[in-house]
């Protein structure tokens, strides 16, 4: 999060300098919170308005609290104002959008979408596709026992695929559609989650001198460590080589570039004739259009947010917002003009319906409406 920007914005408003925009902006929240509260003695005033500035700085995971004695009527802290930023109240989602032909950000007021059956959040699902291709339908499945083969048994437990007994090879795959996520455990224990329209393709049993299993989409993995047996990532454009470790790979075929993103451990990514060691808190990215693999510090917590259960931007364009949008509500977006230049910043949760997130969009001038189960974009 880019917290300058907020700090910029706060100067303007405490210089009298902010757009009428970006006043309400830094004033919707508090309002939000003591509407309503008219008749308090000025005693009981001032208790409010602290018991506000609290909440906004816990809201914000700021420290020290107890401390502050400010009142929010005379002066926005910066801590405080960024934390009213971050909180635009759309069932716990904050965004900001920096528009390219505006000083500072650009807000504008809510735009009213037109009256449609609402788009729930994507859900634990899968399909299990066997060696002899049975494909058994996970979203609805209790656990138990899925299917059992001469040394190798299938079960499903606390929403979560294991394979037991496990001394046959045969080849599985575990995909999930668009609007679901599932995880796994592999044979060698190490353990998988799938984000929406991703898959693995992977053996019921590690034999020879390596672990390998191949991927689509993002998956996040938590490998077991074992020293005489790598485990081997395979993606449509690279290999990720690991010995023991916490990654994410974002490898969706309508992302410009492959992202492995590494929490802990150490791994090694190839592609295209090049290869690159990451360290915890790097990132590798392949660009596919110039097969360039590129290297840098980033924040793992963004990278694996969707595990989390959030949607997480930063610097993110529209059409990057919308992607995520389109696999996790299994829905179409198509763009009816030029795509709105700018960037947003921000989290929304992935239990929300697909418009309460469309209701955050629409508060920083993204126009849309909902046709069956395509999203429209308008100028």
């Amino acid at each position: 999060m880019q917290k300058e920007t907020f700090y910029a914005l706060i100067d303007r408003y405490l210089a009298g300098t902010a757009t009428p925009a970006e006043r309400t902006l830094v004033e919707t929240y508090y309002h939000q919170l003591t509407a309503g509260r008219t008749t308090l003695t000025p005693e009981e005033e001032e208790r409010l308005r602290q018991s506000v500035l609290q909440r906004i700085l816990q809201e914000a995971g700021i420290p020290g609290t107890g401390a502050r004695r400010i009142p929010l009527y005379r002066r926005l802290m910066r801590p405080v104002a960024a934390a009213v930023l971050m909180l635009l109240l759309t069932g716990g989602a904050w965004l900001f959008f920096h528009h390219q032909t505006q000083q500072g950000p650009a807000i504008g007021g809510k735009v009213p979408a037109l009256p449609v059956k609402d788009i729930a959040p994507g859900k634990q699902g899968a399909i299990l596709t066997l060696h002899d291709g049975r494909q058994i339908v996970l979203d609805s499945l209790g656990d138990g026992l899925l299917s059992a083969e001469p040394n190798v048994q299938v079960s499903k437990k606390d929403g979560q695929l294991i394979y037991q007994h496990a001394e046959t090879t045969y080849f599985n795959t575990l995909s999930t559609p668009s609007g679901r996520q599932f995880s796994l455990t592999l044979p060698d224990k190490s353990k998988v989650w799938l984000n929406a329209a991703s898959s693995i393709t992977y053996p019921t049993t590690f034999t020879g001198d390596q672990r390998t299993v191949s991927i689509t989409g993002e998956v996040y993995l938590e490998v077991e460590p074992d020293k005489h047996k790598p485990f081997l990532v395979q993606t449509t454009n690279q290999q990720i080589l690991v010995l023991g470790t916490h990654f994410n790979v974002n490898t969706y075929l309508d992302e410009p570039g492959d992202r492995t993103t590494l929490l802990e451990g150490a791994v090694k990514v190839s592609g295209a004739g090049n290869s690159v060691a990451l360290h915890p808190g790097q990132q590798a990215i392949f660009i596919k259009n110039t097969s360039e693999l590129q290297v840098s510090k980033t924040d793992t917590s963004a990278a694996v947010a969707w595990k989390n259960g959030v949607f997480h931007f930063e610097n993110a364009d529209l059409p990057t917002v919308m992607r995520q949008l389109a696999r996790w509500y299994d829905v179409k977006v198509k763009f009816e003009s030029a795509v709105p230049k700018g960037t947003f910043e921000g989290e929304i949760g992935r239990t929300l319906t697909l418009s309460q997130v469309l209701d955050a969009l629409a508060q920083t001038r993204v126009h849309y409406r909902i046709d069956n189960k395509t999203i429209l974009i308008m100028p």
